[in-house]
């Protein structure tokens, strides 16, 4: 697709309501206690969301049509109910490199709805094959190796991690901009869900 127009790093995501931000800030709060900031980049409140398809670069003249695409799924798809609930690291725990806050309710309508995106987006952008879908939520990424007792203390508080039941009543195509300090987001696109 596309007659070689600019290209914009993109994807398609919920945004995360107030009670999560809050949430998750309690949480940064606490683990920031216990680890240097220089071993640790927490995502800014105003970035948390919940990835439902990351399709890369896309070029700009594809942008009309995504947005008709997105819009078409989202008019034939009812609202989510979700919650954040438990907390967790990838790849691993002897290795965390990201830590993340997991997504619980209506996991088969989104996991559907995440589907449904994915096939449309293949279409746009980078080529991708299709992994598990995994819904969470990105607190942190960890710039160099944890010592076990920040793991633990990771561990201990999972087993309480848990955000209030939210309303998923739209979904947004982002644009990513990069920079040397990180990153900044552009709506490009809301569509409501029914």
């Amino acid at each position: 697709m596309g007659s070689g127009s600019a290209k914009s790093r993109v994807f398609v995501a919920v945004l995360a309501e107030e009670e999560w931000r809050r949430r998750l800030g309690v949480v940064k709060k606490e683990l920031s206690s216990c680890i240097s900031s220089d071993s640790v980049r927490w995502v800014s409140q105003e970035k948390i969301h919940l990835t439902l398809v990351f399709l890369g670069y896309v070029e700009s003249d594809d942008f009309p049509l995504l947005n008709a695409c997105l819009s078409e799924i989202c008019e034939g798809t009812n609202r989510l109910r979700v919650r954040l609930l438990g907390l967790g690291v990838f790849p691993n725990w002897s290795r965390p490199r990201v830590l993340w806050a997991g997504i619980d309710g209506d996991l088969d309508a989104l996991a559907d709805l995440q589907s449904q995106l994915f096939r449309v987006c293949t279409g746009f952008g980078e080529d991708r094959t299709s992994g598990t879908f995994r819904p969470h939520v990105t607190i942190a990424r960890f710039i160099r190796r944890l010592p076990p007792a920040w793991c633990d203390r990771i561990r201990r508080l999972e087993p309480s991690f848990e955000g209030s039941e939210v309303a998923v009543r739209a979904i947004v195509l982002m644009k990513s901009e990069l920079f040397d300090g990180g990153s900044r987001y552009l709506e490009l696109g809301r569509f409501a869900l029914q």
